[in-house]
């Protein structure tokens, strides 16, 4: 299972502006969402709760109305769907829909997202337009909304949170090692061992041109050794990641371009290991000698810019 960006929270708050009420016969929202334990969170919903109101008598006085605020355990929430997202007043439609929430006697109106709201409504039980389930809150991209642990969304949430607490424990290195697996929580790279760098880009101020530059791939003295990392483009959370180095090498081969990063890999945890034979060298080289590498799109291509380091 891929990562799929959702964040779970322990305990949620909530900063209620109570000034609130309804407009043209429609609640409005008065409610904001924080995580208890960051601090920046609840600044900014108290901030978006607080309400000011202006007198233009003769003490011309702005009076701060301080939202409350309320925190809880993240479950057992009963949810009403009440509006639709409407139009904005920019063109198009908004993306959030206003639900009513309510725990402990304590009731708000809240922005929900409208796709997650979407898979909320698909899979639970609605009567008169409440959720029967009780349900947490929950973001997915920084989205607003709500699972319940009946639904699909709930099983990837707790995925999520997993890799994100055992990347976060994992011992990270920039030392990659050949067929080497090494994931950080969107994407998996694996280590294609080391080159040598025969050119470098030489950037030059033009002839005549105060700034004008180009930017040329000349051949260097003498090689640099970097390493070599490719991300596994056609495989998918769909489809099973190759469990040796050869079988993805072998694929590679047909396609008629080749890709892969060089220098120095970014800091990651090693998630795997592709199972190593005697035919990857032979392979890498047939690899590494099809790379074509230019700069500017109308330059001529070159290849044979990088080598095995054996």
């Amino acid at each position: 299972m891929g990562y799929n960006y959702w964040k779970m929270m322990d305990k949620v708050g909530v900063a209620i502006d109570n000034t609130k009420s309804e407009w043209r016969g429609r609640k409005q929202f008065s409610g904001y969402i924080f995580e208890v334990g960051d601090d920046k969170s609840k600044e900014s919903a108290v901030e978006w709760a607080r309400s000011y109101e202006n007198r233009y008598d003769q003490n011309k006085e702005t009076i701060v109305h301080e939202p409350k605020v309320h925190e809880f355990d993240n479950e057992g929430f009963t949810v009403t769907i009440l509006d639709s997202a409407g139009g904005s007043s920019q063109g198009g439609r908004l993306s959030f829909w206003k639900c009513e929430v309510e725990k402990d006697g304590v009731t708000f109106i809240v922005g929900v997202n409208d796709a997650i709201l979407a898979d909320l409504i698909r899979n639970s039980d609605i009567k008169n337009g409440t959720v029967q389930q009780k349900v947490m809150f929950a973001r997915r991209g920084g989205q607003p909304g709500f699972i319940h642990d009946g639904m699909e969304a709930y099983k990837e949430a707790v995925a999520d949170m997993k890799k994100k607490a055992d990347l976060k424990s994992a011992k990270k290195t920039s030392k990659w090692e050949l067929g080497g697996i090494y994931s950080s929580l969107t994407q998996t790279d694996f280590c294609l061992g080391k080159v040598w760098d025969h050119y470098e880009e030489v950037t030059e101020t033009e002839p005549g041109w105060y700034s004008r530059t180009t930017t040329t791939l000349k051949k260097r003295e003498k090689p640099v050794e970097v390493y070599a990392w490719a991300h596994f483009y056609n495989f998918h959370d769909d489809k099973e990641l190759p469990t040796t180095l050869e079988e993805y090498l072998k694929q590679e081969l047909e396609d008629k371009r080749v890709y892969f990063s060089t220098g120095r890999p970014p800091a990651r945890a090693k998630s795997g290991q592709l199972e190593l034979s005697d035919n990857d060298g032979e392979l890498l080289d047939k690899l590494f000698k099809m790379k074509e590498d230019y700069v500017n799109y109308h330059d001529d291509r070159i290849k044979g810019r990088f080598t095995r380091v054996k």
